[in-house]
């Protein structure tokens, strides 16, 4: 295979990795997923990156996370080409389970897939309580490093807000297969009544 042919250290293996992706095909999830924690992982440790990263966020609004959007692993078309194969075609257990909880990756790595997650709209509920339970891993682990603990509590603020009204949306469900009214706090719909 073309992959297997492409040395380690060649400029063409980011380029075959990026045709693998974009092939949609979910068996060449390894060598994609072996990219990401090889390269991406350099890219998160490297002192060039986590200085930018660390620039953008104080002159930026907004959320924390989006540092990952200013300054993508790769370059951005193969970023995004990379993120949606591995979190739209690629089973979970596969790619986004080891990529957000494996504790050997640099949190901010793990940071950057968790982000990716949610920002591809990855709706399945259990994860997100996983996804939740690896910020508050990473916030009180990396007392070290102060980028990945700000990012994963800004996160982690995100995603308790979210399980909130993930818990709130269960309890309205429940509320209307037993038949009983709904009742909504002035301010709290999302209709903005």
């Amino acid at each position: 295979s073309l992959w297997g042919e492409t040395s380690k250290d060649s400029p063409d293996r980011a380029e075959v990795i990026h045709a693998m992706a974009l092939s949609g095909d979910s068996t060449l999830a390894a060598p994609v997923v072996e990219y990401v924690r090889d390269i991406w992982e350099r890219t998160f440790r490297s002192n060039e990156w986590r200085s930018q990263a660390a620039e953008d966020l104080k002159s930026q609004r907004g959320p924390a996370s989006q540092v990952f959007h200013s300054g993508p692993p790769d370059i951005d078309s193969r970023t995004r080409s990379i993120a949606r194969f591995l979190t739209g075609l690629v089973p979970t257990d596969v790619a986004l389970r080891p990529l957000t909880s494996d504790r050997s990756l640099d949190p901010i790595h793990r940071l950057f897939w968790i982000e990716i997650c949610d920002f591809t709209r990855i709706s399945q509920e259990n994860l997100w309580q996983e996804r939740t339970e690896t910020l508050r891993d990473i916030e009180r682990e990396s007392p070290d490093d102060p980028l990945a603990s700000v990012i994963a509590k800004d996160m982690l603020g995100h995603h308790e807000r979210l399980l909130a009204t993930f818990a709130e949306q269960e309890k309205e469900r429940a509320a209307r297969a037993a038949g009983l009214p709904i009742a909504f706090e002035r301010g709290t719909s999302s209709d903005g009544f």
